[in-house]
Order: structure tokens, then C-alpha cells, then sequence
């Protein structure tokens, strides 16, 4: 479903490769992580080079020299991605561009890293979704969240506090579906502002085959968004609608 105000803060996805990843010996391996990055920059030639600094800024940078990770921005700077020598993170931010943009973007990465590193399985893959809910009141949280808060007490009610998380397999236990509920940052102080986060995730002791890993993404996509339609009552829909 589509709303008009959507609570969704951003969306993140992770990508970790395994088995029959080729990453060469530490002096090629320079070469082959400037490859991995020039052809990004190929497929992406607006946004901007980042490089994170030793106290663990990120900067606009021209070499890649002594950069284990390289980082860019879109020229808007709503969307971040990381890329490794065998892995890769993107973080969507308001506005969000939708699935059908955002994950052609993570298909031209997995096209990258299957030119360069040629890689079998996937050992690692995460799709969230992060929300954010305001509620009038903190007793009245159970009217618009399905999920019930477990902190009772006002003295545990503080910024980033966690206050209850559910956990389903999918697949076999192959995959796992997670709700996340903590306290966020209030703004004015008199809010009750939750962080609702949808994580669906490969579990640890599972892998898929690289090429099924758009399939992967895709599946992830639809888990999360029935989760948030049965996450979510009525009343917060009707906030997310005005």
C-alpha cells in the first residue's frame, strides 16, 4: 500500500560474497579493488568519491591509495554506498526512490562484482527498512504498533532504549524476519517517537547461489512489506495517509 507521509527513514542493503570469490594477493588485490570501483564510477558517473579518514570522517577523495573500503554519494546525497573487496552496502535516505529504482542500482552492483571477482555464493545479505512513529502518548503505543512494549517504567524511557523485537523464520530457517522497536530521538522532548526497524536477513549458517541473489532481494522486499502492514494498526496508517 501506498501512503502520502510513508514513516520509513531509510532503507539499507548488504551483500557479503563467498565461495569462489577471487580476490587476489594483497599487492594485485590494490588493482583488482580499483577496478571494482572505477567500474562503479563508470556506471555512476555523477556521484561522489568518498573516502573515510582516520578519525572516521567521510571526505571527497581522488585516489584510492591505502583505502581498504571506498564510499560515494549520489549528487543529491540520499543515497550512500560502501563498496569492499568482497562486499558492498547501500543506504537509501528521504526521498526514498522506491524498490523498483533502488534495486536496479543493486543489480548493477552485483554485475560489478561478478565481472571482477567472479564470485559462486553469497555468505551474507540484509534488506532493512527503518521507520520512524510518533505516538501522543507512550501508554497508547499498543493502538498503533501490534507490537507490544515490554519497558514499563518511565526512568527506561530514553533515546535508543530497545523495548521489544520478534523474530520468524522464512525459508527453511534459511531466512530470518525481524521486528526491532526502540525509543527515538523525541523532537519536541513531549513525543513519544518510536524506531520501528524491518530486517530480513540471510542467517548466518545459510548461503545462496550469487545468481540468485536479485531473487534474494526481491523476496526480502515483499517479506518486509507485509511485515510492515501487519506491524502498523490502523491508526498509524491513518497518520501515514494525512
Amino acid at each position: 500500500m501506498t501512503y502520502k507521509n510513508p514513516p520509513l527513514i531509510y532503507v539499507k542493503a548488504e551483500c557479503r560474497f563467498g565461495d569462489g570469490v577471487h580476490v587476489q594477493p594483497p599487492v594485485e588485490s590494490d588493482t583488482q579493488f580499483a577496478n571494482i570501483s572505477s567500474a562503479f564510477r563508470a556506471s555512476f558517473p555523477d556521484w561522489l568519491p568518498l573516502g573515510k579518514t582516520e578519525d572516521g570522517k567521510l571526505k571527497i577523495t581522488e585516489t584510492l591509495e591505502g583505502v581498504i573500503n571506498s564510499f560515494y554519494a549520489n549528487p543529491d546525497t540520499t543515497i550512500f554506498t560502501e563498496l569492499g573487496r568482497d562486499s558492498y552496502s547501500v543506504e537509501f535516505y528521504k526521498p526514498y526512490i522506491g524498490w523498483e529504482k533502488a534495486s536496479a542500482i543493486l543489480a548493477t552492483l552485483n554485475d560489478l562484482y561478478f565481472r571482477e571477482i567472479s564470485p559462486t555464493k553469497v555468505d551474507g545479505a540484509v534488506l532493512r527498512y527503518r521507520n520512524r512513529l510518533v505516538a501522543p502518548d507512550r501508554k497508547q503505543l499498543s493502538e498503533y504498533l501490534a507490537v507490544s512494549p515490554t519497558v514499563t517504567s518511565d526512568s527506561l524511557w530514553h533515546f535508543d532504549s530497545f523495548f521489544t523485537g520478534l523474530k520468524f523464520d522464512r525459508n527453511k530457517s534459511r531466512d530470518s524476519l525481524r521486528i526491532e522497536c526502540r525509543k527515538a530521538n523525541p523532537q519536541p522532548d513531549t513525543e513519544y517517537a518510536v524506531l520501528v526497524d524491518i530486517i530480513y536477513e540471510l542467517e548466518s549458517d545459510a548461503r545462496i547461489n550469487a545468481t540468485e541473489l536479485m531473487s534474494w532481494y526481491n523476496e526480502a522486499h515483499e517479506q518486509a512489506g507485509f511485515a510492515f502492514e501487519n506491524t502498523f494498526q490502523d491508526k498509524s496508517k491513518e497518520l501515514f495517509s494525512k
